[in-house]
């Protein structure tokens, strides 16, 4: 997803805050077994005019499986908070964020994985390329994935908005997605809301 080739370089992207809250439920069945996801995730990036960047990431999931010889129930919660640098060039931010528990009180998945830095390459996406929001988004992309040593981004990335994986922003308050999957009969529903 790249920006066209003619495309002036402008100043787009301001300081300030962008966020995005992304609130799943999810019900599967698969033979005589129930599956449940509730989880709700939520991430804060703010731009400072210097080049300072502050964020914080938080994920909630509440998930229980159920049938015959199997009833379970999971409840997990993380929080990271991240500083570092932003920079602007031509139609794309860079933004590199360290682990920074001063941010936001630090709240781990698990405890013998230590949360790495993101490098996220920004775009901006204008409401013709997704036509869910009336306002330009900034898409993210996580450059650096292989330095993690378990999946930090799940559930931050929302699908069927754009293709490819991105972490979708917008400005002062943020995005808010509402992510329904239901396939317990009779409802094989999918449903993404912006």
């Amino acid at each position: 997803m790249q920006p066209p080739a003619e495309a002036a370089a402008t100043v787009w992207v301001r300081p300030g805050r962008y966020a995005v809250d992304i609130r799943k439920k999810l019900s599967a069945t698969h033979a005589r077994n129930l599956v449940r996801e509730d989880s709700r995730a939520s991430f804060v990036l703010s731009l400072d005019a210097n080049g300072q960047v502050d964020a914080c990431r938080g994920i909630r999931t509440r998930s229980s499986h159920s049938g015959p010889g199997v009833n379970s129930f999971s409840s997990t919660a993380h929080q990271q908070g991240y500083r570092g640098r932003w920079e602007l060039k031509g139609e794309w931010l860079h933004v590199e964020l360290n682990v920074d528990d001063g941010r936001c009180g630090r709240q781990q998945l698990y405890e013998n994985l230590q949360p790495q830095r993101w490098l996220l390459r920004c775009r901006k996406l204008d409401s013709s390329e997704h036509s869910r929001y009336a306002e330009p988004l900034l898409a993210c992309a996580l450059d650096n994935l292989r330095e993690h040593q378990y999946q930090e981004s799940f559930a931050y990335f929302v699908p069927e908005v754009i293709a490819g994986d991105w972490l979708l922003l917008a400005p002062g308050d943020g995005l808010r997605v509402d992510w329904h999957d239901d396939s317990v009969p009779p409802g094989r529903t999918r449903r993404r809301s912006l």
